[in-house]
């Protein structure tokens, strides 16, 4: 059964490990632009894509995917109605964004799920 306390605190913990590393590679003045947006989607949606793996058991896939659409939905309001980037001007900048979001979560809540369940079958019961 899903859960949607849990899913919001997945949400809650993305965004917030998205905040730290902000920082993090803010004050370590780091200048380049494509690892810096690299690592931020693999930190964000990674970490939904393990999270629902862990907190969300019964539905892992269903919370990766759902966290990674509300997560990139966030971002382009965001990024539209508090920086003003037109951003609903280019509707491939919308799919893109929204499709590599969707791949990278559940990448990592698959590649999660798979060593959890090889780890789980090495142990002897």
């Amino acid at each position: 059964m899903f859960q949607t306390k849990k899913f919001l605190q997945m949400l809650g913990i993305a965004i917030i490990s998205t905040f730290f590393l902000s920082i993090l590679m803010g004050l370590l003045n780091f200048d380049g632009y494509h690892v810096f947006i690299t690592l931020q989607l693999l930190i964000t949606y990674g970490t939904i894509g393990v999270l629902s793996v862990f907190w969300l058991p019964d539905t892992p896939y269903i919370s990766a995917y759902l966290g990674a659409i509300t997560m990139s939905l966030l971002n382009i309001l965001f990024s539209y109605y508090i920086f003003n980037v037109l951003i609903f001007a280019d509707p491939t900048g919308i799919n893109s964004s929204m499709s590599w979001a969707v791949i990278v979560s559940m990448v990592f809540a698959f590649s999660t799920k798979f060593i959890i369940s090889k780890k789980e079958s090495r142990v002897p019961a």
